[in-house]
């Protein structure tokens, strides 16, 4: 059975506005309501996990505007920081793969100032039994995403990242990872999730497709690329 954990704060609304960082992305709107799943998909260099990051407060604007739950982006990064939790998004935030799964928990709850129950709890809403003295490489890449879930959920966010939802895992894999990340979606929390692929239709999600920014013949920067923003199926 699914654990209940103590109630998330309600989730925030995020948007923005002509949106761009030099040189990955330029001129990306959006506006999602409170509660709201985001699904930003694209291949690799795409700038998939520099949106997400840019949208959570821990990537430099070089033109445009954030708003997360009112607060505004340039000016209150702090105040984003503590409403919106990375659960991965490597390089930046992601496992240190050498170390055990109970060395990762015992970090996050000294780092995060959990409690160990509050751990405990956020582990069996995942539905995660993993034995404890596995390597964080061994682990399948399914258990791996839903860890770093798990962990960020601990945390009680108001808006969740999740980047590369859906890397390295095959069908059944990748069908438990969005089966979790719609309990989530079910407690109110926006969501804010990247994946390689469009995720299935029945998934409540609104969708951005980041074009490649990069010519691989050339190496050389394209032209500016507007994101499209698109409704998903209800």
């Amino acid at each position: 059975m699914t654990a209940s954990v103590a109630p998330a704060p309600p989730g925030l609304p995020v948007r923005a506005a002509s949106l761009t960082v030099a040189g990955v992305f330029d001129g990306v709107d959006l506006a999602l309501e409170a509660g709201e799943l985001l699904v930003v998909h694209g291949p690799a260099r795409s700038g998939r996990t520099t949106l997400l990051l840019t949208l959570a407060g821990r990537h430099r604007i070089t033109a445009g505007v954030v708003e997360v739950g009112g607060h505004r982006l340039p000016g209150a990064e702090a105040a984003v920081r503590r409403a919106v939790v990375v659960a991965q998004a490597e390089p930046a935030v992601g496992f240190e793969g050498r170390l055990r799964v109970r060395e990762v928990l015992e970090e996050a709850r000294l780092v995060n100032r959990l409690r160990r129950p509050e751990i405990d709890d956020a582990l069996a809403f995942f539905e995660l039994d993993t034995p404890r003295d596995l390597l964080v490489d061994d682990l399948e890449p399914a258990t791996r995403t839903l860890l770093a879930m798990a962990l960020a959920w601990a945390q009680r966010p108001a808006v969740l990242v999740v980047d590369d939802a859906d890397r390295g895992c095959p069908p059944l894999q990748r069908r438990a990872v969005w089966d979790a990340l719609l309990r989530v979606h079910a407690e109110g929390c926006t969501l804010l999730v990247g994946a390689q692929d469009r995720p299935h239709p029945v998934v409540p999600a609104r969708s951005v497709l980041m074009p490649r920014l990069t010519d691989e013949r050339h190496r050389r920067p394209l032209p500016p690329v507007r994101v499209a923003h698109e409704e998903g199926p209800a």
